[in-house]
């Protein structure tokens, strides 16, 4: 697959793992769970391809993204102009975010809402011309801290520590695994994301986010793993 990309050439290549989430998708039932690649060789085949892209002249910008140098997303991520949103890596922020279609997410005035994810209930609410959201959620003054810490760690691999967000003692000892494993580095008062570290930006950023205990809590979290 990475041979057949870098023939077509593109400017930009996203490149995500598959999600195994059977517990929200039933299609995935069907599959025998113990022919799907491990945490080891799915780690291996991201490595392969990141080694692949840059020796092709992609710049690795983010977790997933790869672009040409002279591509603007590369040029913003060098510039630290960088932003990322529910579809991933943009150079440009928009204060206000509209989805459209089945369980998309919008973003508007400080409030996240999803739309309906079931074919026909969707089709027949937008038939009655009535907006399809299922659920909304007001941020709070919390909620946005930590979301900006979140995408600024994301963007430019560091933590300022004026970006920490309370209780810091908490963020803190939660990024002490880190440190001891090589992902991160104290840069004064706050943290930088190593080489190494890259590879598992996503579990690094998850020290950030306040509801994470809960879910894990649950018997099966309804989200994919991210190794």
């Amino acid at each position: 697959t990475v041979d057949t990309v870098l023939e077509l050439g593109p400017d930009r290549i996203a490149c995500y793992s598959y999600a195994h989430v059977p517990q929200a998708r039933a299609n995935q039932r069907l599959i025998d769970e113990s022919q799907l690649p491990g945490a080891r060789e799915k780690f291996a085949l991201f490595a392969h391809a990141v080694e692949r892209f840059t020796a092709a002249g992609y710049e690795w910008v983010g977790m997933d993204h790869f672009a040409r140098a002279d591509d603007e997303l590369a040029r913003a991520a060098r510039e630290r102009r960088l932003h990322r949103d529910f579809m991933g890596y943009t150079t440009r922020p928009a204060p206000h975010l509209l989805a459209f279609g089945m369980s998309a997410i919008s973003d508007v005035a400080g409030c996240f809402s999803q739309n309906i994810p079931r074919t026909g209930e969707y089709a027949r609410q937008v038939a009655r011309g009535e907006l399809p959201v299922e659920r909304g959620y007001r941020l709070s003054a919390d909620d946005h801290a930590r979301r900006a810490a979140i995408l600024h760690l994301m963007c430019n691999l560091e933590l300022p520590g004026s970006m920490v967000p309370s209780p810091v003692d908490e963020v803190r000892e939660r990024m002490l695994p880190f440190l001891e494993d090589g992902l991160v580095e104290v840069d004064g008062d706050g943290y930088v994301v190593t080489t190494l570290g890259r590879f598992f930006l996503r579990n690094v950023a998850m020290t950030l986010d306040a509801y994470l205990p809960r879910q894990l809590a649950q018997p099966r979290p309804a989200f994919s793993r991210t190794v």
